[in-house]
């Protein structure tokens, strides 16, 4: 079954290509030539994927990632960024935005189509998670996108850091896989993920969890990560 995707493109022909490219996979495809239009179409019908030009008339590519991972209502649609040219820092910006990938001038319409195909493999992207999680010390508030640690906010996360402490918590106290997080997290199978990103994505998030809680974010070997808020009692002598 095809997938809903969104196209946001200031260019008529380019539209039109790829909608023509993507309507062959399958897909149903909405057009949009602005920012804010692409907005209220994805508020209005939920979308598993856009296809977002980084250059718009009335927002660029990394203020509408934010819009859409911030708006519950769709916070959880896959995002691709196409710049026609490769502008230095742009692309980090995106991604820390929320954007999932990104690709640079495509000449070929099925380079497209394929960054598509990856991002779509991923589990369905509107699983109704809870609005709020509680895992013992742990609250993780899904609408709001906050995480409560003994009732103290964790700040500045990033989305895929949410995501990451998200699913987590989820499961908690059961592992996550790494697959799991990689298909989750970045749309990605895990075999295509490079390797170090993961690590270091867990690594950043247990700083910013402090001193206490990092030591719940448990590494479960070859397997993935589990929190788990259970100190063994010292062995008696």
């Amino acid at each position: 079954m095809g997938a809903r995707i969104l196209i946001v493109n200031s260019k008529p022909a380019v539209r039109s290509l790829w909608k023509m490219a993507l309507s062959q996979e399958g897909h149903t495809v909405s057009l949009a030539s602005e920012g804010r239009q692409a907005y209220e179409m994805a508020i209005a019908e939920k979308h598993d994927l856009i296809l977002l030009e980084f250059f718009l008339q009335d927002l660029d590519g990394k203020e509408l990632c934010q819009m859409i991972r911030h708006q519950p209502v769709i916070h959880g649609m896959g995002i691709l960024v196409v710049f026609e040219k490769k502008m230095d820092g742009l692309a980090a910006a995106c991604l820390n935005s929320g954007a999932d990938a990104y690709i640079e001038n495509p000449k070929d319409v099925h380079e497209l189509v394929a960054y598509s195909r990856a991002l779509l493999r991923r589990p369905k992207v509107y699983f109704e998670y809870p609005r709020v999680i509680q895992k013992g010390q742990i609250t993780v508030r899904v609408t709001e996108r906050r995480v409560l640690f003994e009732d103290r906010s964790i700040d500045h996360l990033t989305p895929k850091e949410f995501e990451l402490i998200k699913q987590v918590i989820l499961h908690a106290p059961e592992a996550v896989t790494k697959e799991r997080l990689s298909e989750t997290v970045w749309g990605l199978p895990f075999s295509q993920l490079n390797r170090q990103t993961l690590d270091v994505h867990i690594q950043r998030l247990r700083r910013k969890l402090g001193p206490k809680a990092c030591d719940f974010l448990k590494t479960v070997a070859t397997i993935g990560y589990r929190w788990d808020e259970h100190i063994p009692e010292p062995a008696k002598s």
